[in-house]
């Protein structure tokens, strides 16, 4: 009984396939990708058969949201074309069935399929997706024999980012005046790439100058640049296009024409000591935006001064009369007479 018992046991660990015996599996593996909102991505299948457990065909098959795949298609990977094999899929909404055969020439290809590339696969995805996943289920694998093996599988995720492009044109201040600059900036939806990006500048107003592009560094989101303003001689605006990708974003400036004084009036123009006038300054042109400071300078005129002393001087003597003969002015000075 005893050697019976042995004899059992070998047989039955004879029997065990290598997969069982040292916890190997084959296993297939989709890869994971991103691309752009209704873009297209290709993913690969691959196939990680242990030595001595490789497959002589495979079956598997996809299940995605249908909302969010448009389309999915799939071409032999090279691997299995090494080995001489064939794929075939059928699709229905939300499935994709595929069978990897050594079948390409009417008879049973039984050659092992060994770790490799089984299947490249091929996702449009659609407009409003931003992340999906494609499951594998029913993977199997054929013996040479004929017989089934269970294949381990593992679905990919497919996420989205949006292309690179520009969410905001500013520029501060809105308003210059002639010779003067605003400060502008671009900003990008997301990092520029390795290398930076260019964006492309261009106005509508020959009396503006901006440069004809201005780079985003790489790692970076946001560039500056400076909008010069020209000799203008009204006021008027200028709108800077920055253009990346296709897709375009516009700031108006105001250019104000030189602001001068054009008149000074005052509503007085003699005034007795100690009294005041109220006097209007008017610009060519209005005020840009912080005002315009205008330095004011005044003084008494020395002829109108003069002449306010001499008559002060005749108005003494009038009052005095001094006798005749009496305090004779000294040689020098005027006499002025009443």
């Amino acid at each position: 009984m005893a050697t019976s018992f042995k004899c059992t046991i070998a047989v039955t660990i004879a029997c065990l396939s290598s997969t069982v015996a040292f916890g190997q599996t084959d296993a297939l593996t989709l890869s994971s990708g991103v691309t752009s909102p209704g873009g297209t991505i290709s993913l690969n299948l691959s196939l990680n058969a242990p030595t001595a457990d490789e497959p002589a065909g495979l079956e598997w098959t996809f299940l995605y949201s249908t909302s969010a795949i448009t389309n999915i298609t799939a071409i032999i990977g090279s691997g299995a074309a090494a080995d001489g094999k064939v794929l075939s899929c059928t699709a229905s909404p939300g499935s994709y069935m595929c069978f990897l055969t050594g079948l390409s020439t009417g008879k049973l290809n039984t050659n092992l399929i060994p770790t490799g590339l089984m299947a490249v696969v091929t996702v449009t995805i659609s407009a409003g997706t931003t992340a999906t996943s494609i499951n594998i289920t029913g993977a199997l694998g054929a013996t040479p024999s004929g017989g089934t093996e269970p294949i381990a599988a593992t679905g990919g995720t497919i996420t989205t980012i949006p292309p690179l492009g520009l969410t905001l044109l500013t520029c501060n201040p809105t308003t210059i005046l002639a010779g003067a600059s605003s400060t502008c900036t671009v900003t990008l939806n997301q990092p520029a790439p390795a290398g930076g990006t260019v964006v492309v500048l261009s106005d509508n107003n020959a009396l503006l100058t901006v440069p004809a592009s201005v780079t985003v560094a790489a790692a970076a989101a946001s560039a500056t640049f400076k909008a010069t303003a020209g000799t203008p001689t009204t006021t008027q605006p200028a709108t800077i296009t920055a253009t990346l990708n296709g897709a375009s974003k516009t700031a108006t400036l105001s250019l104000v024409a030189a602001v001068v004084v054009s008149t000074l009036a005052c509503n007085s123009t003699t005034l007795d000591a100690g009294a005041s006038s109220t006097c209007t300054l008017t610009l060519s042109a209005p005020a840009p935006t912080g005002g315009v400071t205008v330095p004011v300078s005044g003084g008494t005129s020395p002829a109108a001064g003069q002449l306010s002393h001499l008559e002060a001087i005749r108005e003494e003597l009038l009052s005095r009369r001094l006798p005749a003969g009496a305090h004779p002015i000294p040689p020098g000075n005027a006499v002025i007479e009443p």
